[in-house]
């Protein structure tokens, strides 16, 4: 096996929520393509918090692209230069208004690997506490769901949260809470 050749590549779209690159490509069989389009985003964190009383603040937003109210984790991009931990601090406390001590790796998942190059960098934040400010972007209008950590799975099962990253990310968050295990 071996990875595609580029034979050349163009930007197509530019802007900041999204960019589109369009590649020319010999694949490994020596098939060429020609129109072969890469959407690149901004890396994001998602956070799966977690109170001291086992509940876990859902966010509940509209999303333009599938146009209705999606139920899932905290998450939001990753500014040019930032760390992913301390972008995962930062969006949990803007989108919820809770903060917490530490944020656990839980690793990094690729989000569409065929054509699209961002990363989500999961993150679990114990012993969350709320301050009550939620800092929104203005393009946000973001109500916080406390959710019994016992019922965050059925929520998963049910299709209410169906958002691959916060179900991929929850379980790995499930996962390490019944392993008890704090390394990544």
């Amino acid at each position: 096996m071996k990875p595609w050749t580029i034979l050349s590549s163009q930007n197509v779209f530019d802007s900041f929520w999204v960019k589109i690159r369009k590649d020319a490509v010999r694949l490994a069989n020596g098939r060429e393509l020609d129109d072969f389009y890469v959407i690149e985003r901004r890396d994001f964190s998602v956070i799966f918090g977690l109170t001291h009383d086992n509940r876990v603040p859902l966010v509940r937003q509209y999303k333009h692209g599938v146009r209705d109210f999606m139920l899932e984790l905290p998450a939001g991009f990753i500014e040019d230069n930032e760390d992913p931990a301390h972008a995962a601090r930062r969006e949990f406390t803007e989108e919820t208004g809770f903060t917490a001590q530490s944020f656990e790796p839980l690793g990094k998942l690729l989000v569409g690997p065929s054509n699209m190059n961002h990363t989500a960098y999961a993150f679990l934040a114990r012993n969350a506490e709320d301050t009550g400010r939620q800092r929104l972007d203005d393009t946000e209008d973001i109500e916080v769901a406390l959710t019994p950590l016992d019922e965050v799975l059925d929520a998963v099962a049910s299709g209410r949260i169906n958002c691959m990253t916060s179900v991929a990310v929850t379980h790995l968050a499930m996962q390490r809470l019944r392993n008890g295990n704090s390394n990544p």
